[in-house]
């Protein structure tokens, strides 16, 4: 069975609600924005998100998910 995991996606610069201040140790905040797009990714395919992005991963249905994160330095 293939499982789709939703993700969204929203302009960091338009993230106004903010849940959890930027944590530099952690490279990480919270934000209560509303998604400007949400995108289904299924088993087996990958996301990518810019800098720019803000997204909510793992906000599926309860599934257990496995995740790399990679992060490259930009510029």
């Amino acid at each position: 069975m293939v499982r789709h995991v939703p993700s969204w996606a929203y302009p960091l610069a338009a993230c106004r609600d903010e849940a959890q201040a930027y944590d530099p140790e952690r490279d990480i905040a919270f934000f209560h924005d509303a998604p400007a797009a949400c995108v289904d990714v299924p088993a087996g395919h990958l996301a990518v998100f810019f800098p720019e992005d803000a997204h909510a991963p793992l906000i599926g249905g309860g599934e257990t998910v496995h995740k790399l994160v990679f992060k490259a330095r930009v510029g």
